[in-house]
Parts: C-alpha cells; sequence; structure tokens
C-alpha cells in the first residue's frame, strides 16, 4: 500500500501549492479532482500537458481521478448532462494513464422513489460502463451516507444483477460505515470482494450526516483496519480525503500524514 492524497481539499488554491506541500510531506502520489479550478474535462489537451508536467515534476503518481457526479436526479436533461460529462472525465483519466475513475450515485431525491432512483442509476452505468471498458478504465463505486447509494447491501445487489467487476470496483471511505450504523471492520469485509480503493480519515461516532476528521481524531481504529486490509491482501493505494479542510489544507495535509505514519509498519510496502 501507498499513501495519497485527495486533492479536493485544496480547491480553493493552486493544484501547484498542493502539489509542492504534498511532496514535502512524503505523500507518494494523487487523487486527482476532476470538478474545480485544478483540472476540467473541458480543458484543451494543451493544459492537461501543462498539469500533466506540473506533476511530473514532484515526482508523484496520479493514482486515480474522482469525479462524484449526480446519476439519480429527477430531471432527465441534467442525468444526461452528468454521463456526458463523466465520459468526458474518461477521457481525461485516459490521457493521464489513470486505471481508476471514483463517483458516487448523487441524490437522495424525496420527490422520486429509491426503485426510480435505481433504475436512472443502473442505466447511467450501462452507458458509462461501456465507455469505461472501451478505455480499460474501472470505475470505483463509492457508497455515501446522505445519498441514494449508500450501503454495501445496495452494492452488493449491483454487482450480483447489472456490474462486472471487470468494469466497476467499490471505494470504501472509512468515514461511511458509522454513518449508516454499521461497524468499519464489517463494512470493509462486506465489500471485500470488489474493493479497489480506500479513502482514508476519520469520523465522530453517530455523527449525521458524517463530518470527515484528521485521522485520530475520531473513533477509526487504524491498527484494527490496517491489519484487516492486509488479512484480505488489499493492495492497492490510501487516498486521504479531507474534504472539509478547505481553509487549511497543507496544515491539514501534514497532520494526517504524521499520524498514518506511525502505523507505516503495517501499511507500507517498503516504498
Amino acid at each position: 500500500m501507498k499513501l495519497g492524497f485527495l486533492t479536493n481539499a485544496y480547491r480553493n488554491y493552486p493544484l501547484s501549492y498542493a502539489l509542492e506541500t504534498l511532496s514535502d510531506y512524503g505523500y507518494k502520489g494523487i487523487e486527482l479532482w476532476a470538478k474545480g479550478a485544478h483540472i476540467s474535462p473541458f480543458d484543451t489537451k494543451d493544459r492537461w500537458a501543462e498539469i500533466r508536467k506540473q506533476i511530473e515534476n514532484y515526482n508523484l503518481d496520479v493514482f486515480a481521478v474522482s469525479a462524484h457526479l449526480d446519476f439519480v436526479a429527477p430531471s432527465a436533461q441534467k442525468r444526461c448532462e452528468q454521463i456526458d460529462r463523466f465520459i468526458r472525465v474518461l477521457d481525461l483519466a485516459a490521457y493521464f494513464g489513470v486505471g481508476q475513475v471514483h463517483t458516487a450515485s448523487g441524490g437522495l431525491y424525496e420527490k422520486i422513489s429509491p426503485e426510480l432512483q435505481e433504475q436512472y442509476f443502473i442505466e447511467a452505468m450501462q452507458k458509462i460502463g461501456a465507455e469505461a471498458k472501451a478505455r480499460g478504465i474501472r470505475i470505483g463505486l463509492e457508497p455515501e451516507p446522505e445519498k441514494w447509494l449508500s450501503t454495501p447491501a445496495q452494492l452488493i445487489e449491483l454487482f450480483a444483477n447489472n456490474f462486472s467487476q471487470d468494469t466497476f470496483g467499490v471505494v470504501v471511505d472509512l468515514a461511511h460505515a458509522d454513518g449508516i450504523g454499521e461497524n468499519l471492520s464489517d463494512y470493509i469485509r462486506k465489500l471485500a470482494p470488489y474493493l479497489t480503493h480506500i479513502h482514508l480519515d476519520d469520523v465522530h461516532a453517530a455523527a449525521f450526516p458524517h463530518r470527515h476528521l484528521l485521522p485520530g481524531e475520531g473513533c477509526v481504529d487504524y491498527i484494527e483496519i490496517f491489519n484487516l486490509l492486509n488479512e484480505i491482501n488489499y493492495k492497492g493505494w490510501l487516498s486521504m480525503e479531507l474534504n472539509r479542510h478547505i481553509n487549511g489544507p497543507a496544515q491539514a495535509a501534514r497532520l494526517a500524514c504524521q499520524h498514518i505514519e506511525r502505523y507505516k509498519y503495517l501499511w507500507s510496502n517498503g516504498d
């Protein structure tokens, strides 16, 4: 396992500042946030080339692209726009040689039934799944406590009836199990067959809506979790997600890294 960082925490700062500080603190790579000012799927390839050069200059890997969009909105026009945008994100990921793009479902909407939102989501994933497969990219689905797709049970059903693991996987955020009242270790075990990525953070027990805390500020037992990840033979990236720390991302990134480094003997592969 290697330690990386999701750049959405730096949304109010230049990407160059994120790259400089993350490299200084010892992060090995980034999960590139494709929804803000850092980079857009609508940028020119010249702009993409400029950003790729910046990242290479700091010797960082781009191991995933994050683009959480809304695929279950009541508006058909909005859903189509989101699908089209995600396909452009797939092109961006392919340009950077990235094999994973992460998303949540969108929602939750009170005006339409969960069953209809499920239908919308499956229809959207069928369209973007075909595009992802053509590009050799896997879509990481992230359950969110306050979204339509929120539970392991939903994901397991989707994989059983609709989704191929060749094209889809699961992103587990350590703060999300508590948000739906599940034990984190049990949550990870349920999703282990589909697991492609881990988001690191912390959470206060029984907090709703959930809030991403710095590692060490909440109830996550990192020794237990890293031992479990070793037990299930997880070999992927550990991506720090501190999306609530946008006013001081560098300090948050430094403190988070210092805390996770305490357990490096459990997660490092020697890099």
